[in-house]
């Protein structure tokens, strides 16, 4: 049995903040940034937001691009370093959010790794089920 991806989803908020934005460093520093992260833009979520918000838009996406409904949806294994709370985890908010009503959730905190953590989950509990 091997398992496929078969959609990705993505969610970015509000309008992007460029390197140039930040007049709080000087350009010489922005030009820094970008030399050792690759990073040109950034997203700031709305102050009333949350990473569940933006879980819950992304999922929308995948789903609509998948064109699968939520309630086939068996699991949600969010990974994140900036949870909305530690109790209850994220997955479980944005599970109602997305309203994946037959789904387990659960989060992992894996940092920079976390995404493939998360992949590696999945595939186990798909491949052992």
């Amino acid at each position: 049995m091997s398992i496929n991806i078969i959609a990705t989803g993505k969610y970015l908020p509000g309008k992007p903040i460029q390197n140039s934005d930040l007049k709080q460093f000087p350009e010489e520093i922005q030009a820094i940034i970008y030399a050792k992260s690759g990073v040109e833009q950034r997203y700031q979520i709305a102050k009333d937001g949350s990473t569940s918000d933006l879980a819950a838009a992304a999922i929308d996406n995948c789903l609509s691009k998948a064109n699968i409904a939520p309630d086939a949806i068996d699991g949600l294994i969010l990974s994140t370093s900036t949870p909305d709370h530690l109790l209850p985890q994220t997955a479980a908010i944005t599970q109602g959010k997305s309203h994946l009503k037959n789904a387990f959730a659960f989060d992992i905190n894996a940092v920079c790794a976390g995404g493939l953590f998360a992949y590696h989950i999945a595939e186990s509990l798909l491949l052992t089920n």
